[in-house]
């Protein structure tokens, strides 16, 4: 008797089971993954999963973070790049224009204390190529020159040059791969070149001029869609920071990436457009492309609209 109760009890329970199962299946497929729970609508997007590529920090711009966690704070000391998601730099209008540098850059209190926690103070040129080595965060305390072969800034978060303190930059390879917080000057000097991979921290850039003969601050991008003219406008407008972008695109073996300029744009007076050796610049039909600075080449331009202006002749590399 007992038995034939217990089974009676399971099999009610299975089957109760069951009902609630195919119950629930029913509302999923009947309702569009919306369940409804003592009379509460859920929405269950079960089949609508977006795909979300997330590329190596690398892959899409150099960025290096340093975090540090001060009284259950976190205070992050990344540098980073707005870029789209095919790695290109997003770009709103050719009529964007990268602010000039903040004279006199105002940090949070609380982070440049962070800093200065955890920053490791140079004076000499020797120092700052042993800080590069090792350091999260350097602090230029004095006035230094910087004349190495190649001066890399990918391993450490933040250089900060300190007020009333000048970084003289001579060397032709200075990369500006960090963040950068400028209190003091930076001084892009004889055969100096200063180059961004990645666009920095305007604001906090402070004051950054060149003096003396070959010297530049440069922007290197590469880009895979057909027409540059936006990017070139952008980074080369009269009042952008920078004097040279250097612009390459993806190219098979054996062919060279065609750099597009598909509307009208002008290169400033004092600016110079650098295609890179594996490029080709091309200016399409019925567009104008007028060059009042400098455009270098490595490869004859394809120009099936038109080049004017007083920088009209190209130089070019070999």
């Amino acid at each position: 008797m007992k038995k034939s109760i217990i089974g009676f009890i399971f099999g009610f329970i299975l089957a109760l089971t069951i009902t609630v199962g195919a119950q629930t299946y029913y509302q999923f497929i009947m309702s569009d993954n919306v369940l409804y729970v003592n009379g509460v609508k859920v929405e269950m997007p079960m089949y609508n999963y977006e795909y979300t590529n997330y590329a190596s920090i690398r892959g899409v711009a150099e960025a290096l973070g340093l975090d540090i966690t001060v009284t259950g704070k976190r205070i992050d000391l990344t540098s980073k790049a707005d870029t789209s998601s095919n790695g290109s730099q997003n770009r709103t209008s050719m009529e964007s224009t990268i602010p000039a540098p903040v004279p006199k850059p105002e940090p949070d209190p609380e982070y440049l204390k962070l800093l200065r926690e955890n920053g490791v103070n140079v004076s000499t040129e020797d120092e700052f190529m042993q800080a590069l080595e090792t350091a999260n965060v350097i602090i230029v305390k004095k006035n230094i020159t910087l004349d190495t072969l190649i001066v890399e800034l990918k391993n450490i978060n933040v250089l900060v040059i300190d007020e009333g303190v000048t970084l003289k930059i001579t060397t032709p390879n200075f990369y500006a791969d960090c963040k950068i917080v400028n209190l003091g000057e930076i001084l892009i000097a004889d055969h100096g070149r200063m180059l961004f991979s990645f666009e920095p921290d305007y604001t906090m850039l402070g004051k950054i001029r060149t003096g003396g003969k070959n010297n530049e601050i440069s922007f290197s991008m590469r880009i895979d869609r057909k027409d540059a003219a936006d990017d070139i406008a952008y980074f080369l407008h009269p009042n952008s920071i920078y004097t040279t972008l250097e612009i390459g695109g993806y190219s098979s073996v054996g062919e060279l990436a065609e750099i597009i300029i598909d509307k009208d744009i002008t290169i400033p007076a004092g600016k110079t457009l650098w295609i890179s050796y594996n490029s080709v610049l091309r200016v399409n039909k019925g567009v104008s492309l007028t060059n009042n600075g400098t455009i270098i080449c490595y490869n004859q331009p394809i120009v099936e609209g038109k080049i004017s202006g007083i920088g009209k002749e190209m130089v070019y590399r070999q």
